[in-house]
C-alpha cells in the first residue's frame, strides 16, 4: 500500500478562520516517496499512530535492499551514541562506502523528535552528533526526520543540517572536458524545494479495505461499509488504529470500543506465534504479566528499549537499555527470551528490542499499576506519586509524560477516575477511550471538564475528532444540556458540546443546537458547529437558515457563508443556492484559494448525480465569466475576487469524466483552460482538461476549435489570421494532427457560409498541418479548390505558399548562419582537443606538465575549470575531491607543491597600495596564488612552517577572498599574530579614516572579521578598543549621519561577536553611558540594543525608562526603538538576550511593547513583502511574551500569571494562564527510575524521591494517609487526642511514617540541624533529600502569631538550612472542638479551618522567599473525636 504525503500547513497566530477538515469528507490526493525524496531535507509531522515510524523504516529497507545507502535510525540512539555505533554489519559498511565515496547520495530517516523529548534530550545536539558523525557529507545526504505535532526547533533543523551546493565531480574525460567548456550542470534550476515539511495523508477508502486485507479480515468490504455506517471513518484513518479495529473486526465481526480492541490487539501480539518454535513454554498470562512490568519501566525510567541479547552491552545507542532480568528475577533466561520475541516488541538495534506501538505500552503500563495497587505491593498515594506530581505552587497536576497512563488508569481504577477528574478532566476526553467509561463517568467528565474550563476564554484546549466520537457513542443529551446550562463562556467548550450533539446525533439537542445557529451574538466558529450538528440529526430548520446564509442576510456573515458552501455542499446545499452563494461571497484576502479551494474539492470528490452537476453549469458559467477581465491578452481573476474558473474547471473536469459531451461544456472548459487563477495551487487541473477536450471523439473537436478561437478573439485586437494560429496551436485546447484534424478542418474551410476571418484561421491550420506532417504543396490543389469561391482566401493562401518558399536574401543569410555555426563547432572541437590534451598530458606526465616553462600555464587552465565549479563561486577554489577523482591522488599532491611555489613568486598589492579609482582592481594570477595557499593550508601546520616574510606575503593574499577571510587565516594568526596585524591592521585603519560617501560607508576588513574566528579577531581588539574610545565617541557628538553610525557599528558588532569579558565589559559601561546622553535620539536606536546584547537587564530599564514617556502610536517613535532593537540583535546574532532576563523584568517588557505596538495595529500581509520597522516590532512583541512563557520556576509563573491579569492581555487571560500551568507541569516531570529502583517497585516497595519536589510530594502523601487513618475506627485519633506533650505524640507518628515508608526513606526523631538544633521529625530519602515536621499541640497556649512565627523562626530558619532540607512542614494538631485562635492581624476568632488558611498563607509567604526548590507546608491534623462513643473513650483516657 503505497502512502501519500500533504504539504504541511503552518497554523498562523493570526488564523482565527474555522479548520475545515478538508480530509474527513473526502480523499485527498498527495505526493508520493519518489517526489519527496527529490528534496533534500523533510520533515514529516503527523498524530501518533499515522504510521511514520513503518513507512520511514519501510522505505529505508527498499532503498537498501536496491543497493542505496539507506538507514533508519532513531533520534534517541544518534543523540546518545552517535551513527556510527548505531549502525552494524551491512549498514555500517555501506555507510563507510558511502562516506568516502564523492558522490553518491545517501538517504537518513531520524525517528520521532517527540521520544527523543520523552527522554529528555535535545534535539540540536542529536542534530548535532549527526553532522559531526557525517564529517562533511551534507550535500550528499537526504534527511527525514518525523514527529508528532510537537514543538520543533525548525530553524535547528535548517542551521544544522544545511543543504550545501553540491558538486558532482565524474571521473571521466568528457565530464572534466564539459565542465572545461560549459560548467557544471544546473541541475537544481526549476527543481524540487531542498526543504518540505509535509504529513501523511489519512488513509482513503481503498487503502482501508486494502490494509484490512493483509491484516487477514476476509470481509474487508464490509468492515469499511461498517465503519462509514458507525460515521467512525476517523477510528480508521491511521494504520495503528486501524490495525486494532481490524484485529477486533476478525475475532468478533464488529466495531467494539476501543478499549476492548486495545485488549483485543495486546492479547493477540502477546500469544505465541504457531508458526514459530520458543524457547520456553510461555503461557499468556504470564506474558501479559511481563510486558506490563518493562511497559511500566519503559514509561518511569525514559529508556525506549530494552535488552535482547548481549549485542547490546557493547554499545551506547540511545542510552543504556532496560535489562528485563531485573524487572523479571523470577523468570527463567529462555522465558525472557521468548516474551521479547512475542510480537508485540520489534526489533530496537543492537540486541535490543522495543514496544511496538508507543499507546500499547502505555495501556499495559496503567495496567501493571492498577495490578500493584490490587496486590497490595503498591499503595494508592504512591500509585498516586507515579502519575501526579506537586508544583512549586503547591498544586497537584498530572505529569504529561503520564497523562496517557492516566487516561487508561482512570477506566481501570474508580480512585484514580476521582483523582483525574478532579484535577484534570480533559485528560479523561482526550486520552484512552471515553467510550469504555460508565455512564456516570462519562456524565461526571464532561460536566468537570466544563465545570472546570467554562468559565472565561479560549485556552488553545482540543479534544481530537476521535475522542470526540468515542465520547459521543451513547446518548449524552440529558448531559450536554445541562453543562449548556450552567452558563458556559469558552468558546472551545461551547464548541465541544456542539460537535457531540454532531458526533453523538442527539436529536434531543435539536432545539439547543437551532437556537445557537440562528443566534447572531454567537461567534461565527459556533454557529457554524451548530449547523453541522444540524446537518448530522437531519434537522429541517437548517433549510432555511441555507438560504439566508446564500443570499447573505442581515443575520449571517461572509466567513459563515464560506464554511457552509466548503463543508455543506451536495449534501446540504442546492445547485441553485451554491450559485447565489458564489456570487455573493467573495474570497477572504487572508486565505485566497481556501474557499474555491473547498468547493472545487467538493464538486470533484462527492457523490454527486450527473443531472445536477449539468444544472450547476449555466449559471457557474456565468458568474465565473463576469468575474474575468483581459489584462495583457489573458483571462485573469479580478484582484480579491474569489477564483470561480478553479471551481468551474473542476465541473468541467467531473462531468467530462462522465463520458458526456455538450456545447455549453465546451465553452465553460475551454475558458476555464484559458483562465489565469490569482491563487496559488489553485491552476492544478488544466492538464488534466486539455487532455479530456483533446480525447473526445473526432466530431467534438470542431466545437472546442470554435469555442477556443471565440476565446482567442476575446482576448485581442489583433485580427490577424496568424496570431490567432499561434495561440490555438501553442496554447490552446487541442493538440492538432493531420490524422485526427485534417477531415473537419477541410470541410468548414470549403464552407462557404462560414465567416470569412475564421475560414481564414482554418486556411492557415490546414497549411500549418500540411507543412509540418506531410508538404504544403501536395496539399495546394486540394486547399485551394476548398476557397475557390473567395479571391481574397486564395491570394491568402498564395501568400501562404509564397512565405514558405525561401527568397534569395534567405538563402544568403542561411549560409551565413550555416558557416558560423561551422566556424564555433570547428573552434569547439579545437577547444575540445586542446583540453583533452591539457588533462592527458597532466595525468599521464605530471612531471612534463609542471616542469619549467609549463607549470604557470597547466596551473592556469586547471584554475579555469575549477573556477567553474558551483562550490567555488567562480573563484577558482582549491578542490582536492575534483582533482583526485580525475587524476588521482599523486598527480594533485604534484599540483599541490606546484601551487605552493606559485603563490610565493608574487607579491599582491593590498587596497590602500593602489592607485585611486583602482582600490577593487587586481591581477587576475593572484586569485591563483590564493588557491596556492589554500592547497598548502591543507596541512594544519602550514603556518608554523613559513618564515615571518612568507607570513606577511600569506596576509597579503588573504584579502583578496571575496567571500571573507579564507579559512586558513586563523592558523597563520596564531602562528604570526604581528605579521598578520600588520598587513590587516593597515588596511583596517586606511577604511576607518575614509569618510564613506552619501550611501553609507563599508568595511570589507571588518565584515570579515565579524564572521571570521575569534584567533583573528583578537589581534585587532586593541585597534578596534582604542578606536572606538577616542574616534567613535568623537563620531557621535557630531550630526548624524549613516558614514558614522556604519562605523560604529561594523566595529561594536566585531567586538560583540568575538570579545571577552575584559572586552565587554568596557563596552557596556560605554553603551549604558551613550543610552543615558543619547536620549531617545538617533543613537539611541544604536546604543540601546547594544546594551541589550551586554547586559540586557540594564538594556530593559533603560528602555521602559524611555517608553513610558512615548505617545503610543501605530508607527511612531516606540514602535521604531521596539522594532530596530530586535531587527539589530537578530541581524547581530545575539537574539538569545530575552532569554537571559529574569521573569520579572520579561513581564515588563512584554507589558510595554504591546502597550505601543498595539494587536489592532498590527499589518496584514496578502503577498510576498520585505519587513519594516513595524513589522520588526511585531515580531519584538512575539520574541519577548514567548520568551516569557518559555521561562521556568516560580517567579516565572508569578510572572505568566500577572500578565495574564494586565488588561492589555484580557483576551489572553485564561490562554495565558494555561500555558504557564502547562510549563510548571512540565517542569515537575523530570524524574526518571533505574531499573534496579522499578524492580524494588515492583516488591512492595516505594520509589524514593529523586527531587525536592518528590520529596514534597511524598510528604504531602503521607500527611494524606495520617489523616485518612485517622478517620478509620481502628484509626488511633482517640489515642492521640488526649496527649497533651509534643515528646509523647512524635513517637507515635514517626512510627506511623516509618511503617508506611517501604524504603522510600528512613524516619529520624529530633533530628540535629545545620546549626544544631533537633527537629521534631526528619524523613531521609535513599537520594539524600529530606523533609522536616515540626509538631506543634493545637491545645498548648500557643497563640495563631506565635504558631505563624515558628514557620519562620524554626521551621525554616532552623530546620531547613541545610541544603538538601528544602522541604518542611508544621503539624498542629487539634482535639478541642470548641478551640478557637485570634488572627494575628484581624483579632477575629478563628477556628480550626481558619486555622489551616492562615498558617498556609504563611507557609506560601515563605516559599516565596526562599525561592528554588523549597517548600513550605503547614497541615493542621484534625483529632477532634467525631462520633459520641469516641468522646466517651476520650474522656475515659483522661
Amino acid at each position: 500500500m503505497k502512502r501519500a504525503f500533504k504539504n504541511l500547513r503552518a497554523a498562523s497566530e493570526k488564523d482565527v478562520d474555522f479548520k475545515l477538515t478538508f480530509d474527513e469528507r473526502f480523499d485527498e490526493s498527495g505526493v508520493g516517496w519518489d517526489e519527496l525524496l527529490k528534496s533534500q531535507r523533510i520533515l514529516i509531522v503527523s498524530e501518533a499512530g499515522a504510521g511514520k515510524t513503518y513507512e520511514c523504516e519501510s522505505k529505508a529497507r527498499e532503498l537498501f535492499a536496491h543497493g542505496e545507502p539507506a538507514f533508519f535510525l532513531s533520534l534517541e540512539s544518534v543523540a546518545s551514541a552517535g551513527v556510527v555505533a548505531t549502525l552494524f554489519g551491512d549498514e555500517l559498511t555501506r555507510f563507510n562506502d558511502w562516506l568516502a565515496s564523492s558522490s553518491q547520495v545517501a538517504y537518513f530517516f531520524l525517528d520521532s523528535i517527540d521520544e527523543l523529548q520523552l527522554v529528555h534530550r535535545s534535539f540540536k545536539e542529536a542534530l548535532r552528533r549527526f553532522a559531526h558523525d557525517i564529517r562533511g557529507a551534507l550535500e550528499r545526504a537526504t534527511v527525514v526526520v518525523t514527529a508528532r505535532p510537537v514543538p520543533i526547533d525548525r530553524q535547528a533543523f535548517r542551521e544544522i543540517l544545511p543543504v550545501p551546493a553540491v558538486v558532482c565531480a565524474a571521473d571521466s574525460e568528457d565530464e572534466f572536458i564539459r565542465i572545461a567548456m560549459d560548467g557544471p550542470r544546473n541541475s537544481r534550476d526549476e527543481g524540487p524545494p531542498s526543504h518540505r515539511e509535509v504529513e501523511l495523508l489519512p488513509l482513503a477508502g481503498p487503502q482501508i479495505v486494502e490494509f484490512a486485507r493483509a491484516r487477514g479480515v476476509q470481509n474487508a468490504d464490509s468492515l469499511l461499509e461498517a465503519i462509514d455506517a458507525k460515521n467512525a471513518r476517523g477510528f480508521a484513518r491511521k494504520p495503528q488504529d486501524l490495525i486494532e479495529l481490524c484485529d477486533d473486526w476478525r475475532e468478533h465481526g464488529r466495531i467494539r470500543a476501543h478499549l476492548d480492541q486495545i485488549q483485543t490487539h495486546a492479547r493477540a501480539r502477546l500469544t505465541a506465534r504457531p508458526d514459530r518454535r520458543e524457547k520456553a513454554d510461555l503461557s499468556l498470562e504470564k506474558a501479559r504479566s511481563g510486558a506490563q512490568r518493562l511497559a511500566l519501566a519503559v514509561m518511569l525510567s525514559r529508556r525506549l528499549t530494552v535488552r535482547y541479547s548481549a549485542g547490546a552491552d557493547g554499545h551506547a545507542t540511545g542510552g543504556a537499555p532496560i535489562d528485563p532480568r531485573e524487572l523479571l528475577p523470577d523468570w527463567s533466561a529462555n522465558e525472557v527470551s521468548a516474551l521479547l520475541e512475542r510480537p508485540i516488541f520489534v526489533e530496537g538495534g543492537y540486541g535490543r528490542v522495543r514496544f511496538h506501538h508507543r499507546s500499547v505500552m502505555e495501556f499495559l503500563a496503567a495496567c501493571q499499576i492498577h495490578d500493584l495497587i490490587e496486590m497490595g505491593l503498591l499503595s494508592q498515594s504512591a500509585a498516586a506519586r507515579l502519575v501526579f506530581g506537586l508544583t512549586p505552587t503547591n498544586q497537584m497536576v498530572l505529569k504529561p509524560s503520564m497523562r496517557p497512563v492516566a487516561g487508561w488508569l482512570a477506566l481501570l481504577r474508580s480512585d484514580m477516575f476521582e483523582r483525574v477528574v478532579k484535577l484534570e478532566p480533559d485528560v479523561l476526553l482526550t486520552q484512552g477511550d471515553p467510550e469504555s467509561l460508565t455512564d456516570l463517568q462519562r456524565e461526571r467528565a464532561l460536566l468537570g471538564f466544563v465545570g472546570r474550563y467554562g468559565r472565561g476564554q479560549w485556552r488553545g484546549l482540543e479534544v481530537p475528532n476521535l475522542q470526540v466520537a468515542r465520547l459521543a457513542q451513547l446518548n449524552l443529551t440529558d448531559t450536554v444540556l445541562a453543562a449548556w446550562g450552567q452558563g458556559v463562556e469558552s468558546p472551545e467548550v461551547r464548541e465541544l458540546l456542539l460537535r457531540l450533539v454532531s458526533a453523538g446525533r442527539l436529536q434531543g439537542c435539536a432545539d439547543l443546537v437551532a437556537s445557537v445557529a440562528a443566534d447572531p451574538s454567537c461567534s461565527d466558529r459556533e454557529r457554524f458547529e451548530a449547523l453541522m450538528a444540524l446537518a448530522a440529526l437531519g434537522d429541517t430548520r437548517l433549510g432555511p437558515m441555507v438560504d439566508g446564509i446564500v443570499t447573505l442576510s442581515s443575520a449571517w456573515t461572509e466567513r459563515l457563508a464560506r464554511w457552509v458552501g466548503t463543508m455543506l455542499y451536495p449534501e446540504h446545499v442546492t445547485e441553485a443556492q451554491l450559485v447565489q452563494l458564489l456570487a455573493r461571497v467573495r474570497s477572504d484576502s487572508k486565505r485566497r484559494g481556501d474557499y474555491a479551494f473547498g468547493i472545487d474539492r467538493a464538486i470533484r470528490k462527492a457523490d454527486i448525480s450527473r443531472s445536477r452537476l449539468e444544472a450547476l453549469l449555466p449559471d457557474l458559467l456565468a458568474i465565473a465569466r463576469g468575474g474575468l477581465a483581459v489584462v495583457d491578452e489573458e483571462l485573469r481573476v479580478d484582484n480579491g475576487q474569489l477564483e470561480l474558473t478553479s471551481i468551474l474547471r473542476a465541473l468541467c473536469l467531473r462531468l467530462l469524466e462522465m463520458g458526456r459531451a455538450s456545447e455549453l461544456l465546451i465553452e465553460a472548459s475551454v475558458l476555464a483552460l484559458r483562465s489565469a487563477d490569482a491563487a496559488y495551487g489553485l491552476e492544478e487541473g488544466k492538464t488534466e482538461l486539455r487532455a479530456l477536450l483533446d480525447g473526445l471523439p473526432v466530431e467534438w473537436r470542431p466545437r472546442v476549435f470554435l469555442a477556443d478561437l471565440a476565446c482567442i478573439e476575446s482576448l485581442s485586437a489583433d485580427r490577424s489570421a496568424r496570431y490567432r494560429l499561434v495561440r490555438l496551436v501553442y496554447e490552446g485546447a487541442l493538440s492538432y494532427a493531420l490524422k485526427r484534424d485534417g477531415n473537419w478542418v477541410h470541410s468548414a474551410l470549403a464552407d462557404k457560409d462560414f465567416p470569412a476571418e475564421r475560414r481564414s484561421v482554418l486556411l492557415h491550420l490546414a497549411a500549418h498541418l500540411h507543412a509540418t506532417e506531410g508538404g504544403i504543396d501536395d496539399a495546394a490543389e486540394t486547399l485551394l479548390e476548398a476557397v475557390s469561391d473567395s479571391a481574397s482566401l486564395m491570394d491568402e493562401f498564395g501568400s501562404i505558399i509564397e512565405s514558405s518558399k525561401p527568397n534569395a536574401e534567405f538563402l544568403k543569410m542561411q549560409e551565413e548562419q550555416r558557416k558560423r555555426q561551422d566556424r564555433q563547432a570547428r573552434k569547439r572541437a579545437e577547444e575540445s582537443e586542446a583540453w583533452i590534451q591539457i588533462r592527458r598530458e597532466l595525468a599521464a606526465q605530471p612531471a612534463l606538465a609542471l616542469g619549467p616553462g609549463r607549470r604557470d600555464n597547466t596551473i592556469w587552465n586547471l584554475w579555469l575549470v575549477l573556477r567553474k565549479l558551483d562550490s567555488n563561486g567562480n573563484e577558482g577554489r582549491w578542490d582536492r575531491t575534483f582533482l583526485v577523482s580525475h587524476f588521482g591522488p599523486d598527480v594533485t599532491n604534484r599540483l599541490r607543491l606546484a601551487l605552493m611555489a606559485y603563490w610565493r613568486n608574487m607579491r599582491p598589492t593590498v587596497r590602500s597600495e593602489r592607485r585611486r579609482g583602482e582600490e577593487n582592481t587586481y591581477l587576475v594570477v593572484w586569485s591563483i596564488g590564493l588557491m596556492g595557499i589554500y592547497a598548502e593550508a591543507e596541512d594544519p601546520r602550514w603556518a608554523t612552517q613559513l618564515s615571518r616574510g612568507e607570513a606577511e606575503l600569506a596576509a597579503r593574499y588573504a584579502l583578496l577572498d571575496l567571500n571573507g577571510l579564507p579559512s586558513w587565516l586563523p592558523g597563520l594568526a596564531r602562528a604570526y599574530p604581528t605579521e598578520v596585524e600588520t598587513v590587516l591592521g593597515t588596511e583596517l585603519l586606511d577604511e576607518l579614516l575614509d569618510p564613506g560617501s552619501e550611501t553609507g560607508w563599508h568595511s570589507m576588513v571588518l565584515q570579515s572579521l565579524r564572521n571570521g574566528t575569534q584567533d583573528v579577531a583578537k589581534v585587532f581588539f586593541p585597534h578596534l578598543v582604542g578606536w572606538l574610545a577616542w574616534s567613535g565617541s568623537t563620531l557621535v557628538q557630531f550630526p548624524h549621519s549613516p558614514s558614522n553610525e556604519q562605523k560604529l557599528s561594523q566595529v561594536v558588532r566585531v567586538l560583540l561577536a568575538h570579545g571577552g569579558p575584559e572586552i565587554t565589559g568596557s563596552m557596556e559601561v560605554l553603551a549604558a553611558e551613550q543610552v543615558d546622553v543619547a536620549s531617545a535620539g538617533t543613537y539611541f536606536l544604536f546604543w540601546l540594543p547594544v546594551l541589550f546584547s551586554l547586559a540586557p537587564k540594564r538594556g530593559a530599564e533603560s528602555m521602559i525608562a524611555v517608553l513610558a514617556t512615548l505617545p503610543v502610536e501605530p508607527k511612531g517613535a516606540a514602535v521604531r526603538i521596539i522594532g530596530s532593537l530586535f531587527s539589530w540583535l537578530t541581524d547581530s546574532g545575539t537574539a538569545d538576550w530575552a532569554r537571559k532576563l529574569a521573569p520579572p523584568d520579561l513581564l515588563r517588557l512584554t507589558i510595554e511593547f504591546h502597550r505601543h505596538v498595539r494587536w489592532e495595529d498590527d499589518l496584514v500581509h496578502d503577498s510576498v513583502y520585505s519587513p519594516g520597522v513595524r513589522d520588526h516590532a511585531e515580531d519584538a512583541c512575539r520574541c519577548i511574551f514567548n520568551a516569557l512563557m518559555n521561562a521556568s520556576g516560580p517567579e516565572a509563573f508569578r510572572a505568566k500569571l500577572a500578565l495574564a491579569a494586565d488588561p492589555l492581555f484580557d483576551s489572553l487571560r485564561d490562554r495565558i494562564a494555561a500555558l504557564a500551568q502547562e510549563r510548571l507541569a512540565a517542569e515537575i516531570d523530570s524524574s526518571a527510575w533505574s531499573p534496579t529502583e522499578l524492580a524494588a517497585l515492583l516488591s512492595r516497595k516505594e520509589l524514593s524521591p529523586k527531587t525536592a519536589t518528590d520529596m514534597a510530594q511524598l510528604l504531602v502523601d503521607r500527611l494524606d494517609d495520617l489523616q485518612e487513618l485517622l478517620l478509620k475506627d481502628t484509626g488511633p485519633r482517640a489515642g492521640w487526642a488526649s496527649i497533651c506533650d509534643e515528646n509523647t505524640l512524635r513517637p507515635l507518628i514517626a512510627r506511623e511514617l516509618e511503617v508506611a515508608s517501604r524504603e522510600a526513606y528512613t524516619v529520624d526523631q529530633e533530628a540535629v540541624t545545620a546549626d544544631g538544633k533537633e527537629t521534631d521529625i526528619r524523613l531521609r530519602a535513599v537520594s539524600g533529600y529530606q523533609a522536616t515536621i515540626e509538631l506543634k499541640i493545637g491545645e498548648k497556649s500557643r497563640s495563631a502569631r506565635e504558631l505563624c512565627d515558628t514557620i519562620d523562626d524554626q521551621l525554616v530558619k532552623k530546620y531547613m538550612a541545610h541544603r538538601e532540607a528544602r522541604t518542611g512542614c508544621l503539624v498542629v494538631t487539634v482535639a478541642a472542638p470548641e478551640k478557637y485562635w485570634l488572627h494575628p492581624d484581624t483579632g477575629a476568632r478563628i477556628d480550626q479551618a481558619g486555622l489551616q488558611r492562615l498558617l498556609q498563607e504563611r507557609a506560601d509567604t515563605a516559599q516565596e522567599r526562599l525561592g528554588g526548590e523549597a517548600r513550605v507546608l503547614a497541615r493542621v491534623l484534625d483529632l477532634v473525636p467525631r462520633l459520641s462513643t469516641e468522646k466517651a473513650a476520650a474522656a475515659g483516657l483522661r
